[in-house]
């Protein structure tokens, strides 16, 4: 599809190893990314009004748009694919949903709705949409005034929190926002345990939801609890951008090399082969 940009914000490239930026990277394929300008970045709460600038600016000119984070997610499905589950969503965009509400501002607002899974709260780690309606849905959150990250010589550092604007927004519904309750776009990960992993068709499946999410969102805890790695290995973005050199291979990277290259295991002539760290 021509009429689809995949946006996202990055300052710089990560280099804590809990991150998966290379993995990000490498599950879009040949998907273009629109990497926008973050030289008027001074923190989270700038990300709306620099998604905000870019479709006002028309580098978002398309009619849908998937503006998404990129250090702590990787794709499943095409965005194509994406979008073909968004429009079956009927609404005029879809924001995932996680299980824990950060920031508390409006947990009880959010607790009155009619959810029907575990994953009740906002999380704007993924925002799928048409693109007019982003707009719309941006100007109700008057990006230009959302206070950016300040320091007070007495009380320290000041960061807002831009969820606690799009969970307003949310609220007052400016165009017809849903969230994914059930996961069908994005799995948001944190306060998942390892034990609710499921693995069919190449694929991950949540339990709860019954559903194959397009997208797996390893968000606040969920970079160190213990899905990450096997999500990763399982869809093979890990081992591939080892190889690549895209992140660093660490020792088990040459085992599973070893293991999986038939041509080279098979034709050694020792029963037994010892490997020291």
């Amino acid at each position: 599809m021509n009429n689809i940009t995949l946006a996202t914000i990055s300052k710089g490239e990560p280099n804590q190893p809990y991150y998966c930026f290379a993995e990000f990277k490498k599950s879009l394929k040949d998907f273009p990314i629109t990497w926008l300008d973050t030289s008027d970045y001074t923190g989270l709460s700038c990300r709306p009004r620099i998604f905000h600038n870019a479709i006002k600016s028309g580098i978002i000119n398309t009619e849908y748009c998937i503006l998404c984070d990129s250090w702590d997610l990787v794709f499943i499905d095409t965005p194509e694919q994406i979008i073909e589950r968004f429009m079956l969503m009927k609404c005029d965009v879809v924001i995932s949903a996680e299980r824990n509400s950060f920031p508390l501002d409006y947990k009880d607002e959010f607790d009155k709705l009619p959810f029907t899974k575990s994953y009740k709260y906002l999380n704007c780690g993924v925002i799928v949409g048409k693109t007019e309606s982003v707009r719309k849905m941006f100007e109700d959150m008057d990006t230009d005034n959302i206070p950016r990250d300040t320091y007070d010589e007495v009380k320290g550092w000041n960061y807002p929190n831009e969820q606690s604007f799009y969970q307003a927004s949310f609220l007052r519904q400016p165009v017809s926002i849903k969230l994914d309750y059930n996961q069908e776009i994005t799995w948001c990960l944190h306060d998942v345990g390892v034990n609710e992993l499921g693995y069919a068709q190449g694929r991950i499946y949540n339990n709860e939801t019954v559903s194959f999410p397009s997208i797996a969102h390893f968000n606040r805890g969920a970079k160190t609890s213990g899905v990450r790695e096997p999500i990763l290995e399982h869809l093979k973005l890990t081992l591939s951008s080892m190889k690549l050199g895209k992140i660093e291979a660490i020792h088990d990277f040459y085992l599973k090399m070893f293991y999986l290259n038939k041509k080279i295991s098979s034709n050694l002539n020792y029963d037994l082969i010892l490997i020291d760290e």
